[in-house]
């Protein structure tokens, strides 16, 4: 795929024609490429009223192996699974940063003609450390960038790749994009099967009601009264291992305050519809996890001495 966009009229190759023809065609290709290689996450927010940069988010990927370790779930779990560096450059003086907050690596806060000998500086640290692979969502505007503020950094990578995102957005974070194409491309090179990211679930410290009544709230327990598996052995772990059943909730009991240092003995969740309950009770109720058979409880169907 070839980088296209508005206003291509002042952008040319030529500075890095090299570059430009390493294109990456497909997934099976870079398979191959992606063993023992630097992936470089890359992704620019500018004014589309001035075109000028307001951020440009960097992550930098060293996969040891075959393929990255994909995490489904949530971006956090991807990013501390890899273990990977994530750098934000923003220009100082220009437009204020959308309202995504800033959830890994570090930031920078410099001049405008301070960003390209900054972002060279932090590619050019990668050398040694195996080949380097630029992918990204909106690689015409990386690429028209590096042509015009920085023609050097093309001689640092080997190829370049698109990756897809349909909700590219400029009200998101380049620094989270970045790791977000990462991710994308994590998943396909790891033949990974693509859900819908888990849902964010707050930690109650009593049952709580779904917002279609008790009778969308049930207790999930271990036949036998011990302790649940360790695939469930906190909120985000239980929604994450659950996301497909759309959880709207997830609770401790309120006799028992749930920390960090303990195993949880049983969650309540309640969910977003009936259809998502039953198949979640279905599927789950007697099933075994970890060697341990679990126990699915209505709440609507429980006595008060038993919450």
């Amino acid at each position: 795929m070839t980088p296209k966009g508005p206003g291509n009229n002042h952008f040319r190759p030529r500075h890095i024609s090299t570059f430009w023809k390493s294109r990456i065609p497909d997934i099976e290709t870079l398979k191959k490429l992606v063993p023992n290689s630097v992936l470089v996450g890359f992704d620019i927010k500018s004014s589309l009223q001035q075109d000028v940069v307001k951020e440009i988010g960097l992550a930098f990927l060293r996969v040891d192996g075959q393929a990255p370790h994909f995490w489904p779930g949530s971006l956090q779990s991807f990013h501390d699974q890899n273990k990977f560096q994530v750098s934000s450059v923003q220009v100082c003086n220009r437009v204020s940063l959308p309202r995504e907050k800033f959830d890994y690596g570090t930031e920078f806060v410099v001049q405008a003609e301070e960003v390209a000998p900054l972002v060279e500086r932090l590619v050019s640290l990668l050398k040694g450390k195996g080949n380097l692979v630029l992918v990204g969502f909106d690689l015409f505007h990386v690429m028209r960038w590096i042509s015009r503020e920085a023609p050097a950094l093309s001689s640092l990578f080997m190829a370049w790749a698109i990756g897809v995102d349909s909700n590219h957005s400029g009200c998101r974070r380049g620094s989270n994009d970045a790791v977000r194409c990462l991710a994308i491309l994590s998943g396909l090179v790891s033949s990974a099967p693509f859900t819908a990211p888990s849902p964010e679930v707050t930690l109650y410290n009593r049952p709580r009601k779904s917002s279609g009544g008790d009778h969308l709230t049930v207790r999930i327990a271990t036949a036998d009264g011990s302790t649940l598996p360790s695939e469930l052995k906190s909120p985000k772990a239980v929604a994450e291992h659950f996301a497909e059943y759309e959880l709207e909730t997830v609770a401790v009991n309120r006799r028992d305050q749930y920390t960090r240092e303990n195993e949880a003995s049983y969650w309540w969740l309640s969910f977003q519809t009936a259809e998502s309950l039953e198949s979640f009770t279905t599927k789950t109720n007697g099933s075994m996890l970890n060697g341990k058979r679990l126990v699915v409880d209505s709440l609507a169907c429980m006595d008060k001495g038993q919450i």
